[in-house]
């Protein structure tokens, strides 16, 4: 029968076994635990080998004969820290002072376990990450390094086969917390960042996460909230992911039109695929420098990097971009962009005229929207397009608090609230 909750388990052997707002099965007469989600702290008592405790969890088997060791899971990785003894989980032997990270994509090849109190900070880990490495961030309130302000950067060196990882630990909240400058700088290939909230002390302009120069990237159930400058901004990007994600309340000090998310992609190839992000609150920034009509306090920007326009394209699907001081969604010489399935509502409320608007675009940049709501309170526009900006196609789409502007577009009767 399954169990849920956070108890303790005592065997008959005198094993002990204490479970933490966790989902399991425990099937006695085979000495076999199913592990769901959530995390079990373990002291199992000396085993003969052919009588092994065996703890399932949808990543592979632990097999126990005796040891201390902590495992966790969320359904979609899984994490093994052994403190005494030897667990082989997945067919693999992992030692008293190891770290084991198993997810999607197979056992990583390397895994570096960050304890939130007692460190290594991320400073202090190899910031080289190669194929199949994982760094993991153990629960709680992390500090990038133990020097005030000072940026850390790592480089991924993986392969598309076989990338590298930074990631929280399932099932529990994780936060890095950032100074002034920016918290964390990224670049290189194939990286995946999953789980972790980056907070920004605000007092600074300083961005949250950097990624610069890289080949396929992918964040995932992430929040960027607090910056002064950027929760998020990349350059020269190819083929970027970001999915789940939330940046709420940046841009607290920008001077040079940051907000919520600002993608600068490269005129390489690669598309870029942004998929059920939160971009929420983001503001100008008390001082913020007017540098272009289409800069500062936006939910999410998307612009290039080069003097050549993006050949490849953007896809912004299922995102709620709303209550921002700019613009919800601004592009500047973006290309292609399709939106679908989007809620852009409430924008443009800030200071600075030209950002009055829910979707603001400039120069080279076409918009196809689909199935789309888009609401503008008093003194805001629905759409604010120079030439030779245009929407290319339009369907389905809804609006609320201003005149259709064309084929696709259908009013509302009442004002919609924001998707839960």
């Amino acid at each position: 029968m399954e169990q849920t909750g956070t108890h303790e388990l005592r065997l008959s052997d005198g094993s002990l076994l204490s479970f933490h707002t966790a989902r399991y099965r425990v099937e006695v007469a085979d000495n076999r635990i199913a592990l769901l989600d959530g995390r079990v702290e373990a002291t199992i008592a000396k085993r003969l080998p052919e009588h092994p405790l065996v703890i399932v969890t949808p990543q592979g088997e632990a097999t126990i004969v005796g040891t201390v060791f902590t495992l966790v899971t969320d359904g979609t990785a899984t994490v093994l820290r052994v403190s005494e003894g030897t667990v082989r989980f997945a067919n693999r032997a992992v030692s008293a002072g190891e770290t084991q990270l198993i997810d999607d994509l197979g056992p990583a090849t390397r895994t570096i376990y960050l304890d939130a109190n007692s460190g290594p900070t991320l400073a202090e880990v190899d910031q080289h990450l190669g194929p199949g490495d994982a760094v993991v961030l153990g629960p709680g309130t992390h500090r990038s390094s133990r020097t005030p302000d000072v940026p850390v950067k790592i480089t991924s060196q993986a392969s598309a086969m076989n990338p590298a990882r930074i990631t929280a630990m399932p099932s529990a909240e994780t936060i890095l917390r950032g100074g002034d400058q920016d918290l964390l700088q990224l670049t290189g290939n194939h990286l995946i960042l999953t789980g972790i909230r980056f907070i920004g002390a605000a007092t600074g302009e300083g961005n949250g996460l950097v990624i610069d120069g890289n080949t396929d990237f992918r964040i995932r159930r992430c929040r960027f909230e607090g910056f002064g400058g950027d929760g998020m901004n990349t350059h020269g990007v190819n083929g970027l992911r970001i999915e789940d994600c939330a940046f709420v309340g940046n841009g607290l000090r920008s001077h040079y039109g940051q907000g919520g998310l600002s993608l600068f992609l490269s005129a390489g190839g690669g598309d870029t695929v942004l998929r059920q992000l939160r971009c929420t609150g983001n503001q100008t920034g008390p001082t913020n420098v007017n540098t272009g009509i289409q800069s500062g306090g936006h939910g999410l920007l998307i612009s290039h990097d080069d003097a050549i326009v993006p050949g490849s394209s953007v896809l912004l699907d299922d995102c709620l971009i709303a209550d921002n001081e700019g613009p919800g969604l601004s592009i500047i010489d973006a290309g292609m962009i399709t939106v679908r399935r989007c809620h852009i509502l409430a924008n443009g409320q800030g200071p600075v005229g030209d950002l009055k608007a829910q979707i603001t675009g400039v120069f080279n940049s076409h918009l196809s929207l689909s199935d789309t709501v888009i609401a503008a309170d008093p003194g805001t526009d629905l759409l604010r397009l120079w030439e030779p900006a245009n929407v290319g196609e339009a369907k389905d789409n809804q609006v609320w608090g201003g005149k259709p502007p064309g084929q696709g577009f259908t009013s509302l009767d009442r004002r919609p609230s924001a998707k839960p």
